[in-house]
């Protein structure tokens, strides 16, 4: 009787451990979505995002940026099929895009979508929008925005370079050491500060004090290992090897459009250029009004 029982248990044990073996997981409910289907709802949903204002919140929540709508585009057109929209081909040896559609959303501008993967989630996890201008119906040089055009020249002419300066990047240094890791500063570009105050004063030329403060004077002049420090009354710099940070060639040439708001901000709507050639990808750069003049409250 022992023995038989042994053997009962033992072949229980063997079944119970091959039924564990079968199962493989919960049943996943089949959807009967097709891509297409999924891709119009997506971007629906994206269409939606932009006309409840719900951008802003979108960007803090996902911590990323999502275009704003084009200067004068106040909403985006309903659609109810992917037929309403011009079809665009992606090339499949250079993006793993699965649709690219687009459509007019006032006479010289058109938002393009791109999905990635055609899911039931959110768009903005799975795909992008941007919005682009045909530069030939653009008025080049527009009188109308000739004052603001010179503010932004000038502040583009020197931005990315200040940068790249606050973080010892492309700074002249003599070549006697004056304390450990720290040459003093012969130049930058053409300047020749003498003290972190006049490092201060280049920078704030170009950007809003509020901005450079919250994200570069810390390591660029404070803590036990600043990029900048002044031994016995000489400005010194300690040696990087860090990469220069690339600028985006913004034509200034070809403004669409600009829009004063009630913060004391300006916002400006422009292309870029890539190896002389202007691309149709609208960009915004806002500009802050200060008493001194506009200045740049982030980097572009």
């Amino acid at each position: 009787m022992i023995a038989a029982s042994v053997l009962a248990l033992m072949l229980s044990g063997c079944e119970k451990k091959t039924k564990t073996e079968d199962y493989t997981g919960p049943v996943a409910e089949a959807t009967s979505e097709t891509d297409q289907e999924k891709e119009l709802q997506m971007i629906q949903s994206c269409i939606s995002d932009y006309n409840e204002q719900k951008i802003n919140d979108l960007e803090k929540t996902l911590q990323t940026t999502i275009p704003p709508l084009p200067i004068g585009v106040d909403s985006l057109p309903e659609i109810s099929s992917l037929t309403d929209l011009q079809q665009i081909t992606p090339d499949a040896s250079t993006s793993n895009t699965a649709f690219i559609g687009s459509y007019a959303v006032s006479d010289s501008i058109d938002a393009v979508f791109e999905i990635f993967t055609p899911s039931t989630g959110s768009f903005w996890l799975n795909g992008k929008i941007y919005f682009k201008a045909d530069p030939d119906k653009i008025t080049s040089d527009n009188p109308e925005f000739a004052d603001i055009r010179s503010s932004l020249d000038s502040l583009l002419a020197e931005d990315t370079e200040v940068l790249n300066w606050l973080y010892g990047i492309n700074v002249d240094l003599g070549s006697t050491e004056v304390e450990s890791g720290y040459y003093p500063v012969t130049a930058m570009g053409s300047y020749h500060p003498s003290s972190i105050a006049d490092i201060k004063a280049i920078a704030e030329k170009i950007y809003t004090t509020d901005f450079l403060e919250a994200n570069y004077y810390q390591a660029a002049f404070e803590g036990e290992s600043p990029v900048f420090r002044e031994i016995n009354g000489q400005l010194c710099c300690v040696q990087t090897e860090l990469v220069e940070r690339s600028a985006t060639v913004y034509d200034t040439h070809l403004i669409l459009a600009v829009r004063n708001n009630d913060d004391s901000t300006v916002d400006i709507d422009l292309l870029t250029m890539i190896q002389n050639q202007v691309q149709p990808q609208i960009y915004r750069i806002s500009l802050t009004e200060t008493p001194a003049g506009y200045r740049l409250a982030k980097n572009y």
